[in-house]
């Protein structure tokens, strides 16, 4: 997860089934609890508000907000990022080949009325 002054994106893996990734956007001021206390499985509801196909790709990790995406920027944010890989591999965290940004085939979720819904996923 990563964030900016007033939204937080977020990668979830879907339970179940195989199915494509999902990037989820959260606006700070509705979060109750810190992110870094969330764990476990939730459910979700949102929207679906773009279809990633195989070969795009959403930033999720940003500089400069409501800004086209620089190739500078992005250089600089991989080069930030590159030297906490070994540090984080040693909590279980994998980084891909490329961190800052969900690749698809993936869905991009937002939630219509600026709050998701979650709850503990049914057993």
């Amino acid at each position: 997860m990563v964030g900016s002054r007033d939204e937080i994106n977020a990668t979830a893996t879907p339970n179940g089934d195989e199915g494509p990734a999902v990037a989820l956007t959260f606006l700070n001021e509705w979060l109750v609890e810190s992110v870094g206390r969330w764990n476990g499985i939730y459910t979700v509801i949102g929207q679906v508000e773009a279809v990633l196909p195989e070969g795009e790709s959403w930033q999720v990790l940003r500089f400069i907000e409501d800004a086209p995406l620089t190739p500078l920027e992005k250089t600089t944010l991989l080069g930030a990022i590159e030297p906490f890989r070994g540090a984080i591999s040693n909590f279980g965290i994998d980084l891909d080949e490329s961190p800052t940004e969900l690749s698809g085939p993936a869905l991009v979720a937002w939630s219509p009325a600026g709050w998701w819904s979650f709850g503990p996923a049914a057993s």
